[in-house]
């Protein structure tokens, strides 16, 4: 059974158009390109080159700071780190003085990619590595829908 879809999904401003077969996005956070190609070079990571032959492959422009949680949100919103507020790994708490890791749905502004991808009628699955960014992945995802948002 096919489902309805719009042909634009609006996410914080931005349009996306419906993509004509599935989609899958695989971020490497934290791997220096040239490790990356001597890799490739050297056959090593013989999957991640089928990706990149078969498929897409792009190095992004890092959003500033650089740091996992305000790249990931950058990436899952398609906004920079002035727009969805996740400006760092940790904040401070000025009340309690304690470090606070921004991983907190609650943090982020505006919606995700999948979110608005998902209720537009889109079956969507989120993976991670690291529990801390699951929530934010799926943040307004409706798992009820079988939609899937999980860490390894």
């Amino acid at each position: 059974m096919e489902t309805a879809h719009r042909t634009v999904v609006n996410v914080n401003g931005i349009d996306y158009r419906w993509p004509k077969r599935p989609v899958a996005v695989v971020c490497i956070d934290g791997g220096d390109p040239a490790y990356l190609r001597e890799f490739l070079k050297d056959g090593c990571i013989p999957n991640i080159a089928r990706f990149m032959k078969q498929g897409f492959s792009v190095v992004a422009d890092g959003t500033v700071p650089s740091f996992t949680c305000p790249n990931n949100m950058s990436i899952i919103t398609g906004t920079p780190a002035s727009k969805h507020g996740i400006s760092g790994n940790f904040y401070l708490d000025t009340t309690t003085g304690e470090a606070v890791v921004m991983t907190g749905p609650e943090l982020l502004r505006g919606d995700t990619i999948l979110a608005r991808f998902a209720d537009a009628g889109a079956k969507v699955v989120s993976i991670t590595a690291k529990d801390k960014l699951r929530r934010q992945l799926g943040k307004g995802l409706d798992v009820s829908r079988g939609n899937v948002s999980f860490s390894s």
